[in-house]
């Protein structure tokens, strides 16, 4: 029998190798490349510091980016809203911006945690710790957006949907900071639903379902897409499902969806209980996104 190994939980920090606090994008890519990963990404710490004292991170260095001015805030450019990736989530909460133009990531950061979270959390900080249930996650991926990296080498720019490569896993290189989340505002109207079954609001979520219906303007067709949290190692999206609605219904959009996901069992809930939630709430989902139109 494998002998239980107990969780200790840190009140103090366990000694750390240094801390650096750089106040420009090209000092914290000159400090990530010679770091490597003995550098630890600071920004609004929430998930970093619980890391470091319940796992017991060592050797490392902490790099603090809270101070740097290209990473942070909300702006409009062209076709894209392009949130700087030390924006925290009351930040993005209370920006008319996105409340107009994306208001189903307006509903995600209304169930994130509570207000002392939220003042601290950054939207970066929760695409890179790559929870499967990180809220923000779900409604960036059904507006499709990208994650803007940068490193010494230069920038480059990926689709959230391949970010996610593992729990706690991302494509991030070595040397690499994500600058930016560039999230495309749709052209037409977008009807959309955010549905996040949990323990209670401090917890994380046992399943979240996030989805929209985007309608072209001066066209009738209607595009589709729905994102699941909790119920496989990274977040899933399932894009373009119109075709799929048109084919067989729920049902056919209920059968992709079984496919993929591949929920467990934990303290939270069951695996069989995520099953029922999963199709509880697709069909709720899409009951409401399909009523009376985009």
């Amino acid at each position: 029998m494998r002998a239980e190994v107990p969780i200790v939980f840190r009140t103090t920090l366990p000694e750390l190798e240094g801390y650096l606090k750089p106040k420009t994008l090209e000092e914290a890519l000159e400090i990530l490349d010679e770091l490597n990963d003995q550098a630890k990404i600071y920004a609004g710490g929430t998930d970093l510091l619980i890391d470091i004292r319940l796992r017991g991170v060592r050797n490392k260095v902490i790099v603090d980016i809270k101070d740097i001015k290209e990473l942070k805030g909300i702006r409009e450019e062209g076709d894209r809203i392009v949130i700087g990736a030390t924006t925290t989530i009351a930040e993005i909460r209370s920006s008319q911006l996105i409340s107009s133009k994306l208001p189903l990531l307006r509903m995600t950061t209304e169930r994130f945690a509570d207000q002392f979270i939220r003042a601290r959390a950054t939207i970066g900080g929760n695409i890179c710790n790559a929870s499967p249930a990180a809220d923000t996650s779900l409604s960036l991926l059904v507006y499709g957006a990208e994650v803007e990296l940068a490193s010494r080498r230069g920038k480059r720019i990926i689709p959230l949907s391949s970010f996610f490569t593992g729990v706690k896993r991302t494509a991030i290189a070595p040397g690499e900071l994500v600058v930016s989340i560039k999230v495309p505002v749709p052209r037409g109207r977008q009807k959309v639903k955010y549905l996040r079954y949990d323990r209670s609001a401090e917890d994380l979520m046992i399943v979240g379902i996030a989805g929209a219906v985007f309608e072209e303007p001066g066209s009738s067709n209607k595009i589709i897409n729905l994102s699941y949290g909790a119920v496989a190692p990274i977040p899933l999206l399932f894009s373009n499902l119109q075709d799929a609605l048109e084919r067989g219904g729920e049902e056919e959009i209920l059968r992709i969806v079984k496919e993929k996901v591949s929920p467990i069992s934990d303290v939270r809930a069951s695996r069989e209980y995520r099953m029922h939630l999963i199709e509880a709430g697709t069909r709720l989902l899409l009951k409401e996104l399909l009523r009376g139109g985009a």
